[in-house]
Parts: C-alpha cells; structure tokens; sequence
C-alpha cells in the first residue's frame, strides 16, 4: 500500500521538525515566559529559548515561522521550545533548603546568555527599564538582539508519549564543575558539558499498571 501521509510505501519514516537531545549548534529564534506548573509555587515561571538548528538543507520542511501567517515561510532548521533550566524558577525554599529569588534567577539566565551571544550591551541599557519580569522578557523576545548568534549547546530530554508517538520536553543541564549548557560557538567550547545518555536522558516506559515512570 501506498501511503502519502507517512511518506511512501511501507510506512517510511519522515525526518522530525524538531530538535533532539545532544550536543549540538544552535540559535535562538524567541523567548517565552510559560507557568511553571508548581503546586507548591503557583507563581513559578519556566524560562523558554525557541531553538533553531543549523539549515537541514534536502527537501526538509520545517515548522511555518508563524503559524498565522504561512506567507512567511517555514525554518530551515530542526525548531524546539528548550527549557532554560530543568526545572521552573521559583519564590521560595527550594528542596535543599536554599531561598530562591524567581526573578533574580531568569535575569542571571539571560544575562549569561546575552554574554555569550554578544548583545550584553542590551542587558545594561534595560536596567531599570521595566516593571515587572513579564515586561522584561518580552522586551528582550521583541528586541532580536540574540538573532543568528550561534551556540554549541549541550540539551537533554524527558521523552514522553504524546499521541502515539514519542516526544521530547527539553531543556538545558545545570552548570556542574566548571562545565556549562551552552557556549558561543567562537568560544571555548571546551566548558561545554558533554552529552551523556545516561545522565541527560529521561524515557517514559509503561508499568502492568499502565502508569508511566522515568527511568
């Protein structure tokens, strides 16, 4: 049987739209401030770079840049919302009895990235210029400074079911021993924690039960 919505006889597989975990280069493309989901902290924010890879090239299709306006085409690269750290920002104690300071944390996040990427010069002249870290955030997704800055990132996966099929929720690794989640791709790419499955990757599988659990 011929199928055309699976690509060609036999069911043949086509090359997924968005990123995977690995090391890999990258770019942002936007940023979002979504609700952290926190029964404990309803306030908590999760921090989102919108990352594009490099151009896949062949007859590869991307996600539409604007889903509103197809007019305006579609990425060259494989597009993924990744997380800023593995887990939302929050106000309050964390788990190891640490004070967190929600807004503090997002704006050192962005700071580390607007000196990767160059546009520090941004961060300075937005002090003070803002009211909230709602307002903040997306004035620096308004201002593209970041546009077609390039990082070699380290990113790992939650894989989940979503569908029937097998979905990535991604984010970036907290900074451990001198090693961090992304570094400009002019950089010392050496400080760039290196990917390893077994510390990077989470996989749903299913019990008897029919729950789901990580591994």
């Amino acid at each position: 049987m011929i199928s055309t919505v699976k690509g060609g006889s036999g069911g043949g597989k086509s090359m997924r739209k968005s990123l995977e975990p690995g090391n890999q280069e990258v770019k942002i493309v936007g940023v979002r401030l979504t609700p952290g989901y926190l029964k404990d902290y309803p306030d908590a924010y999760s921090l989102i770079y919108i990352m594009e890879s490099k151009p896949v090239g062949g007859n590869f299709e991307g996600f539409l840049r604007d889903k509103n306006d197809p007019s305006l085409g579609t990425h060259e690269g494989k597009v993924s919302w990744v997380k800023a750290a593995p887990f939302p920002f929050i106000n309050g104690t964390n788990k190891f009895g640490k004070e967190e300071n929600r807004d503090e944390n997002i704006l050192k996040s962005i700071k580390s990235l607007c000196i990767q990427t160059g546009c520090y010069e941004w961060f300075k002249s937005a002090n003070n210029q803002y009211e909230s870290i709602e307002e903040f955030v997306e004035a620096f997704d308004q201002s593209k400074v970041y546009e077609d800055k390039w990082l070699y990132t380290c990113i790992q996966g939650d894989q989940y079911e979503k569908n029937g099929y097998m979905e990535w929720g991604l984010s970036l690794p907290y900074s451990k021993a001198g090693r961090y989640p992304y570094a400009s791709v002019d950089g010392d790419q050496s400080k760039v924690i290196q990917f390893d499955e077994k510390l990077h990757i989470k996989t749903r599988v299913k019990k008897s039960s029919d729950d789901d659990i990580f591994i």
